[in-house]
Protein backbone atom coordinates (compact mmCIF):
# COMPACT_ATOMS: atom_id res chain seq x y z
CA UNK A 1 0.00 0.00 0.00
CA UNK A 2 2.87 2.39 0.58
CA UNK A 3 3.84 2.39 -3.12
CA UNK A 4 0.27 3.05 -4.24
CA UNK A 5 -0.02 6.00 -1.85
CA UNK A 6 3.28 7.47 -3.13
CA UNK A 7 2.07 7.20 -6.73
CA UNK A 8 -1.23 8.85 -5.83
CA UNK A 9 0.41 11.83 -4.11
CA UNK A 10 2.94 12.35 -6.91
CA UNK A 11 0.09 12.60 -9.41
CA UNK A 12 -1.31 15.67 -7.66
CA UNK A 13 -0.48 18.74 -9.71
CA UNK A 14 0.50 21.95 -7.95
CA UNK A 15 -1.91 24.84 -8.26
CA UNK A 16 -1.13 27.54 -10.78
CA UNK A 17 -1.54 30.29 -8.22
CA UNK A 18 1.80 31.53 -6.97
CA UNK A 19 2.03 32.84 -3.43
CA UNK A 20 5.17 34.37 -2.00
CA UNK A 21 6.22 35.56 1.40
CA UNK A 22 7.80 38.99 1.43
CA UNK A 23 9.83 40.55 4.19
CA UNK A 24 8.87 44.14 4.83
CA UNK A 25 10.10 46.70 7.26
CA UNK A 26 7.56 47.42 9.95
CA UNK A 27 7.07 50.97 8.62
CA UNK A 28 6.36 49.65 5.12
CA UNK A 29 3.86 47.10 6.41
CA UNK A 30 2.16 49.81 8.51
CA UNK A 31 1.95 52.12 5.48
CA UNK A 32 0.40 49.32 3.42
CA UNK A 33 -2.14 48.58 6.16
CA UNK A 34 -3.04 52.28 6.36
CA UNK A 35 -3.61 52.43 2.60
CA UNK A 36 -5.74 49.28 2.71
CA UNK A 37 -7.80 50.66 5.61
CA UNK A 38 -8.51 53.85 3.62
CA UNK A 39 -9.29 51.89 0.43
CA UNK A 40 -11.67 49.57 2.26
CA UNK A 41 -13.55 52.40 3.99
CA UNK A 42 -16.47 52.30 1.55
CA UNK A 43 -20.04 51.18 1.18
CA UNK A 44 -20.31 47.66 -0.26
CA UNK A 45 -18.12 45.91 -2.76
CA UNK A 46 -15.26 43.52 -2.21
CA UNK A 47 -12.35 44.32 0.07
CA UNK A 48 -9.21 45.69 -1.53
CA UNK A 49 -6.42 43.17 -0.97
CA UNK A 50 -2.76 43.92 -0.33
CA UNK A 51 -1.86 42.23 -3.63
CA UNK A 52 -4.06 44.69 -5.51
CA UNK A 53 -2.49 47.73 -3.84
CA UNK A 54 1.03 46.43 -4.46
CA UNK A 55 0.26 45.59 -8.11
CA UNK A 56 -1.09 49.11 -8.67
CA UNK A 57 1.98 50.66 -7.05
CA UNK A 58 4.32 48.53 -9.16
CA UNK A 59 2.52 49.54 -12.34
CA UNK A 60 3.23 53.20 -11.51
CA UNK A 61 7.02 52.70 -11.29
CA UNK A 62 8.74 54.24 -14.28
CA UNK A 63 12.28 54.24 -15.66
CA UNK A 64 13.23 57.25 -13.52
CA UNK A 65 12.21 55.36 -10.37
CA UNK A 66 14.27 52.34 -11.39
CA UNK A 67 17.27 54.63 -11.98
CA UNK A 68 16.79 56.14 -8.52
CA UNK A 69 16.65 52.65 -6.95
CA UNK A 70 19.81 51.64 -8.80
CA UNK A 71 21.68 54.76 -7.70
CA UNK A 72 20.61 54.34 -4.07
CA UNK A 73 21.99 50.80 -4.02
CA UNK A 74 25.52 51.83 -5.03
CA UNK A 75 28.26 51.92 -2.42
CA UNK A 76 30.84 54.71 -2.35
CA UNK A 77 33.37 52.34 -3.94
CA UNK A 78 30.90 51.62 -6.76
CA UNK A 79 30.35 55.34 -7.30
CA UNK A 80 34.12 55.98 -7.32
CA UNK A 81 34.66 53.19 -9.89
CA UNK A 82 31.88 54.60 -12.07
CA UNK A 83 33.34 58.13 -11.95
CA UNK A 84 36.79 56.76 -12.75
CA UNK A 85 35.49 54.79 -15.76
CA UNK A 86 33.71 57.89 -17.09
CA UNK A 87 36.76 60.10 -16.65
CA UNK A 88 39.20 57.48 -17.95
CA UNK A 89 37.15 57.11 -21.14
CA UNK A 90 38.06 60.73 -21.98
CA UNK A 91 41.57 60.69 -20.47
CA UNK A 92 43.17 57.41 -21.50
CA UNK A 93 46.56 57.93 -19.86
CA UNK A 94 45.21 58.57 -16.33
CA UNK A 95 45.73 55.90 -13.67
CA UNK A 96 43.25 55.22 -10.89
CA UNK A 97 45.77 56.50 -8.33
CA UNK A 98 46.18 59.79 -10.23
CA UNK A 99 42.40 60.10 -10.50
CA UNK A 100 41.99 59.59 -6.75
CA UNK A 101 44.65 62.23 -6.11
CA UNK A 102 42.85 64.70 -8.36
CA UNK A 103 39.58 64.10 -6.48
CA UNK A 104 41.24 64.55 -3.09
CA UNK A 105 43.06 67.70 -4.21
CA UNK A 106 39.82 69.19 -5.54
CA UNK A 107 41.05 69.34 -9.12
CA UNK A 108 37.79 67.78 -10.33
CA UNK A 109 34.30 69.16 -9.90
CA UNK A 110 31.85 67.00 -7.97
CA UNK A 111 29.85 64.52 -10.00
CA UNK A 112 30.79 66.03 -13.36
CA UNK A 113 34.24 64.48 -13.72
CA UNK A 114 35.20 67.51 -15.77
CA UNK A 115 38.66 68.90 -15.23
CA UNK A 116 38.79 72.33 -13.64
CA UNK A 117 40.83 74.81 -15.72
Amino acid sequence: MGIEKAKATSAIKPTKRYLATLRLKRSTATALQTILAKANKKEGGKRVRAEQAIALGLSLIGPEHIEKLQQSSLSNVDRFEDLYRQYAARNKDLTKDQFMGMLIDGQLQDRTVTAVS
